[in-house]
């Protein structure tokens, strides 16, 4: 990604003499502070934005304002799929009174999501980190040019307060780079807590059909059990008898025989 030739030159012509650099500097400096600003509130913006709309690449301000460059990649449009937040809506599942079978059509529904936002899963990891890539690109390429003009202001003031006041102002970059940074890596905990909880109505959900199925599974389990228990002793149950009417014919054939004369 690359800037405009002009938007990093410095367009203020320095008054050396006098002491009449002061009011210029202020005056660059606060208005590159102010573009320092918008700079990382856009840059972030546009990472929230990505976040959201997986398919659309960003456009870049770099350099001064009469200076807009987009970038020349050409998004690669993805097949949307429905999140799972529209799911859960559609689904009804914000309410907390819920049949079995409703848990079980919305795990239905949630599975097939999942498996959906699979097909696209690498390729939407791709274009979300060339959008991070190209944001933290354009914020330290402004940082860059700020250092820059500071260097090319120090080495220009003869004044001893304003060489003070541009320290100071490099200090001041330095905070905001480490800032920026710091920013960064809560953007992407912010994001993945709002994921988290975007996904953890889904999986109370799902795991509440679980627990229907083993409810279900450990009661079949235990009728299972039952059934066995009753056959086999219905079981013992017609083997004696079978065994008491054989006993009871020999006895009964033993009397007959017994009873007849000789």
């Amino acid at each position: 990604m690359q800037s405009q030739p002009g938007s990093s030159q410095f367009r203020m012509k320095l008054l050396l003499d006098d002491g009449m650099i002061l009011n210029p500097v202020r005056g660059r400096m606060s208005s590159t502070q102010e573009h320092l600003d918008r700079v990382l509130t856009g840059s972030m913006e546009s990472m929230e934005s990505v976040s959201e709309e997986p398919g659309m690449e960003l456009a870049f301000c770099t350099g001064d304002n009469d200076g807009i460059e987009e970038d020349g990649e050409t998004p690669e449009e993805l097949p949307s799929f429905p999140s799972e937040l529209s799911v859960l809506e559609k689904l009804g599942l914000h309410s907390t009174n819920l049949t079995e079978q409703d848990v079980e059509a919305a795990f239905a529904h949630l599975a097939l999501a999942f498996r959906c936002d699979m097909f696209t899963l690498q390729q939407r990891v791709q274009v979300e980190k060339r959008a991070q890539d190209a944001a933290e690109e354009n914020i330290q390429e402004e940082l860059g040019q700020c250092r820059t003009f500071l260097e090319r202001l120090t080495a220009s003031c003869m004044d001893v307060s304003c060489k003070e006041m541009l320290e100071q102002l490099q200090c001041s970059l330095a905070v905001l780079a480490a800032a920026i940074k710091r920013a960064t890596s809560a953007a992407e905990k912010l994001g993945a807590v709002h994921q988290e909880a975007r996904m953890s109505r889904a999986a109370e959900v799902m795991v509440q059909h679980v627990e229907n199925l083993k409810r279900h599974h450990l009661r079949e389990h235990a009728e299972l059990e039952e059934m066995k228990c009753l056959i086999q002793q219905n079981s013992r149950n017609r083997q004696l008898a079978e065994t008491q009417g054989e006993v009871v014919s020999l006895l009964r054939g033993a009397t007959l025989q017994h009873s007849v004369p000789p």
